[in-house]
């Protein structure tokens, strides 16, 4: 998929020249190509549709910065893009599932019309904010007291286990498997254990009870790109 991400940063920076026109047509343009890639690499199973279209639309919006000359790598014009770009997307989407005007098909769609959880779609119309109001603050806090990359990750996956409506524990475990999951983080959080190896003991108590929170880890993906992101293009300037 990695060819994916040129193009859609490169879609944004060439609709920064554009007056007018429908940002997600572009994003969905490069997004549909990049599915199908997927599956067909992946026998038709979806792994990483999420993913391509959290991607789409961040990195998206920061080719459009890019092209406006006018970056702000405090991400205050990166959230401000992100949000334009999503405006209106829960409800023109989802809504009409809740309403009964269509059926819901995917498991986001059934998600929300079981608890209102929007998912990725509420996460970008809200500007990111598991990104950049608890992911980044937490990996920076963490990466500043010296431990390895790798734990620093982990320390952050933890965190933002506790707090993100994931909607892949949502639609197989329900509510009271997201609660669970967070209840078990927030245990190792504070049990005081060697962390790796609390979190490989919690690892298996979540295989066990088939808990997978693959959105959480895309969002923990996008926190980790932004981090070093930053850092490379503030040396660069």
């Amino acid at each position: 998929l990695s060819r994916f991400w040129y193009d859609f940063l490169v879609s944004g920076f060439k609709f920064s020249f554009y007056q007018g026109g429908d940002a997600l047509f572009c994003i969905r343009e490069v997004g549909l190509e990049a599915e199908r890639v997927m599956f067909s690499a992946t026998d038709g199973v979806n792994t990483h549709k999420g993913l391509i279209f959290l991607y789409g639309v961040l990195l998206f919006c920061i080719g459009f910065l890019l092209g406006k000359r006018d970056y702000d790598w405090s991400f205050g014009d990166l959230r401000d893009a992100v949000k334009d770009v999503a405006r209106g997307l829960v409800e023109r989407e989802l809504e009409p599932v809740r309403l009964g005007n269509r059926e819901a098909k995917t498991h986001g769609e059934i998600v929300y019309l079981r608890y209102g959880v929007g998912g990725a779609r509420e996460e970008v119309e809200k500007g990111l904010p598991s990104v950049f109001d608890v992911g980044l603050p937490v990996l920076e806090s963490y990466m500043s007291m010296g431990i390895s990359m790798n734990e620093a990750y982990l320390r952050t996956l933890a965190g933002l286990l506790e707090v993100v409506d994931d909607t892949n524990v949502l639609f197989r475990r329900g509510k009271e498997g997201l609660l669970w999951m967070r209840e078990k983080v927030r245990g190792l959080m504070g049990s005081g254990m060697h962390f790796a190896e609390g979190l490989r003991m919690l690892d298996e108590d979540f295989t066990r009870e088939g808990i997978s929170p693959g959105g959480t880890a895309d969002i923990l993906t996008l926190v980790i790109f932004l981090y070093h992101a930053k850092r490379i293009l503030e040396a660069a300037s």
